[in-house]
């Protein structure tokens, strides 16, 4: 269960197991009810049964009440899989409703409060069934992002250094990337706020892999813990199921709505080949941000100014002419190359 299903868990099992205090808690929201019953009439009408099932059902959701209880921690004893596809539908409906995963979320302290106030529980008690819950799901993912990691998936970081490192000594700075590109950001900051999918297109895909890294690197560990770098299709496939919001950077062309319907951000990388639509282009790296920015590095200023003049300010060639990157791009060849740095030179 995610944080989310935990909470709900939380509240179906006060309100199935405290039947009195039901009035109470309807006080500090008298449209509860009405919510919940909403999602369930909705999972009802999903519902793959005959109609005199579906019927039967349809008025009697305080008995489903217990059994979702039941349902979301695991324990549904001697329940038809009919039945436990039905308090699927249920909870998914109750998670994705925005008011009722709202109060949820809000209310869940006022819960406690109301326990603790009846002397159901010690708050001790409490807490440490939410943490002991919590732990066992963080763990349980934790497991599951070690493996992937094995397998072409890299944290944002990890993915950063390796196009950022020179050497022992000199790293390349975010802002070699940014610089000029700022008009980018809030797209990928309100893209990370909330599950979406965003485009990101550039000269190559390693280009645009590396910029969304330096993006979400820059905007602190709230983002950055969170995000991953997706190479191989297989562990995207398990990553964009996983049940933790997660910020994946990829270059894989796939259906990356699953992975938004599971509450993930997906920054899709991709170079003017793949000719994607809805794309947000990154413009030319800007000058004197690319000459400061070699100078941070550890170039002096005469260095700094011949590397952007002979690279064309372009993190392409950068790459290359500093061995971080040994091949060139598939797109490039000599007429190409040319073209691209008379204009630059024409400056």
């Amino acid at each position: 269960m995610g944080a989310l299903e935990i909470s709900l868990s939380f509240l179906i099992s006060y309100i199935a197991g405290n039947v009195p205090s039901i009035k109470d808690l309807l006080e500090i929201n008298t449209s509860l009810e009405e919510k919940l019953e909403k999602c369930f009439k909705k999972a009802v009408s999903d519902w793959d049964v005959d109609p005199e099932t579906k019927k039967n059902a349809g008025d009697n959701m305080p008995r489903y009440l217990i059994h979702l209880k039941e349902f979301l921690s695991h324990t549904p004893k001697g329940h038809h899989p009919k039945e436990n596809e039905l308090l699927r539908l249920w909870a998914d409906y109750i998670i994705s409703d925005a008011d009722c995963s709202a109060f949820i979320l809000k209310h869940q302290q006022d819960i406690i409060q109301m326990d603790i106030q009846r002397g159901f529980q010690r708050a001790e008690d409490i807490l440490s069934d939410l943490k002991s819950a919590m732990d066992e799901e963080f763990q349980r993912v934790q497991k599951k992002m070690d493996r992937l990691l094995k397998r072409g998936v890299s944290s944002c970081s990890d993915y950063w250094d390796r196009y950022s490192t020179i050497d022992t000594e000199k790293k390349l700075p975010q802002s070699i990337i940014l610089c000029g590109r700022e008009d980018i950001f809030p797209k990928i900051t309100e893209a990370c706020n909330n599950p979406s999918l965003l485009n990101i297109e550039s000269e190559t895909q390693k280009e645009s892999l590396a910029f969304a890294c330096a993006v979400v690197l820059s905007l602190g560990k709230d983002y950055s813990d969170r995000a991953y770098v997706v190479e191989d299709t297989g562990a995207y496939k398990e990553l964009s199921v996983i049940d933790k919001p997660l910020i994946i950077i990829t270059s894989i062309l796939e259906n990356h709505a699953i992975a938004v319907k599971n509450r993930h951000t997906v920054l899709c990388c991709v170079s003017h080949q793949d000719r994607l639509q809805n794309t947000v282009r990154l413009g030319e790296i800007d000058r004197d941000g690319f000459v400061e920015a070699l100078k941070d590095t550890g170039y002096d200023e005469a260095n700094a100014r011949t590397m952007a003049r002979d690279t064309s300010r372009d993190i392409n060639n950068l790459w290359r002419a500093v061995g971080v990157v040994t091949t060139a791009p598939t797109w490039e060849d000599n007429t190409n190359i040319k073209t691209s740095y008379a204009f630059r030179w024409m400056e």
